[in-house]
């Protein structure tokens, strides 16, 4: 090869080194140059309307059958739902608050009557009577401290009045906001029971059991406290269970009959044997009830249980 060829070769390879590559790139494609102009079109800011054309029927593949052949949900239904959710979430959280505001206000009013309770129980104190201070001339500072004593005593009996009507004033309030959510707790709860009972004909046996024990784990954490109260006790702690169970999406009968048997409750059978000797329902005394011991009276219990309570004649 000459010199002339190599020198040639030579300049058109330092031509094709020291151009600039996008000027290569536009050199190598002016033969596709409509294809050119297309990629720009498509990489421009403002796309044309065809892009418009193709994101709406992007936009409706949403509602099609995909290839799976599983129908998308729109997005419309999906936070239709999601703010169902979250009102029915808010309304739970709600009556939880309610709740919770009612519990707290019924362990306030329990202290209180207790407090009440108990200041009534002591012996009252006699105001020092007139005849009892001492002179004011012999003793200025008794005489003074005598009728302070006085004024103490009076202002402690009006002070103990007055909390008396208070508690029972409260107390009559949250009777009522109780005795409204018991209704509406009934009404939702009767039918659940009614099904459940249909499965579990030893459901009612089961739920006296467990106001048995409620009784006694009152009684025992609050002596002394009246009946009355008890019920109201009672009646918060089913409101709270239903509450739970609402949320949790659980049975509350399911809940209680399954407690009922951890602590010991066992289904009997319908026909109880009568001990030997004891006395029919119908021809019992008070006096022969008095006279039982402890098996006969438990047997006649269970009896009186199963076959429908008659009060005994008075005799």
């Amino acid at each position: 090869m000459s010199a002339i060829d190599n020198t040639a070769e030579l300049e058109s390879l330092a031509a094709e080194l020291t151009t600039p590559v996008h000027e290569r790139a536009v050199e190598e494609d002016q033969d596709d140059l409509s294809r050119y102009e297309e990629y720009r079109a498509r990489t421009s800011p403002e796309a044309p309307p065809v892009q418009h054309a193709e994101a709406e029927e992007d936009a409706d593949d949403d509602v099609q059958p995909d290839m799976t052949g599983e129908k998308r949900v729109p997005l419309a239904a999906l936070h239709k739902e999601r703010q169902r959710r979250q009102q029915l979430q808010a309304q739970l959280q709600a009556q939880a608050a309610q709740q919770q505001q009612l519990q707290q206000q019924w362990a306030a009013l329990v202290a209180q009557v207790q407090a009440a309770q108990a200041q009534a129980q002591q012996p009252p104190q006699q105001p020092v009577q007139a005849q009892q201070l001492p002179d004011f001339a012999e003793d200025p500072e008794g005489h003074v401290k005598a009728l302070q004593q006085q004024l103490q005593a009076v202002q402690q009996q009006q002070q103990a009045s007055q909390q008396m009507q208070e508690v029972a004033a409260r107390e009559n309030h949250v009777r009522q906001v109780i005795a409204a959510n018991a209704q509406q707790i009934a009404s939702e709860v009767e039918p659940v029971e009614a099904a459940y009972q249909q499965e579990n004909p030893d459901w009612p046996e089961a739920f006296d059991f467990m106001q048995r024990h409620a009784d006694e784990a009152i009684m025992q954490r609050y002596p002394g406290m009246p009946r009355q109260q008890v019920e109201l006790i009672k009646t918060l702690a089913i409101a709270k269970l239903h509450e739970d169970c609402r949320r949790n999406g659980t049975n509350p009968c399911a809940l209680v009959h399954a407690e009922a048997r951890r602590l010991g409750f066992q289904a009997q059978a319908r026909a109880v044997a009568q001990p030997a000797g004891a006395p029919r329902l119908d021809n019992l005394s008070l006096a022969d009830v008095a006279s039982m011991d402890d098996a006969a009276f438990d047997a006649l219990w269970k009896d009186m249980q199963w076959s429908g309570y008659v009060q005994p004649k008075v005799g």
